[in-house]
């Protein structure tokens, strides 16, 4: 229920509707990525995203990187590609303590688990930009396959 109860906040506050803050619904999400389901971590994380590249709802870039970590670990497909992007983008920006192996790692699981191509394209990505960097671990050989 608190996922949907997300969701419909989120519409509402992307319209401007309903008095829905940026603080509110930065809670909801927060309270949703407690319960720890899966798709609705990945919906918060979406929104807790949104919130942060706005700079509203006092997400900060560690609290945002725990809650990819936390999609992560869970494993679902479409939400791994999602926390990929957020850990890229906060590695990019040296914010959220997220290292190369971790982004190297977690690029490497959505290989593994996905063969989404719009995820899998994004992993390759990290991967190539981690390689070029010569960080991460990632290796040649890796990359060709």
């Amino acid at each position: 229920e608190c996922g949907t109860a997300l969701n419909v906040l989120d519409k509402l506050y992307d319209a401007g509707a309903g008095g829905v803050t940026a603080e509110e619904l930065a809670t909801a999400a927060r309270r949703v990525v407690t319960q720890g389901k899966s798709a609705e971590c990945g919906t918060a994380l979406n929104v807790l995203d949104k919130l942060y590249d706005a700079g509203r709802g006092d997400v900060t870039a560690e609290e945002l990187a725990s809650t990819a970590r936390r999609v992560v670990t869970q494993g679902k497909s479409t939400e791994c590609g999602t926390a990929l992007n957020v850990l890229d983008k906060l590695y990019d920006a040296r914010e959220g303590g997220v290292t190369a192996e971790e982004l190297a790692t977690t690029a490497r699981r959505v290989v593994a688990t996905q063969g989404k191509s719009a995820e899998c394209g994004t992993a390759l990505n990290v991967l190539d930009k981690l390689y070029d960097a010569g960080a991460g671990g990632v290796t040649a050989e890796e990359l060709a396959t």
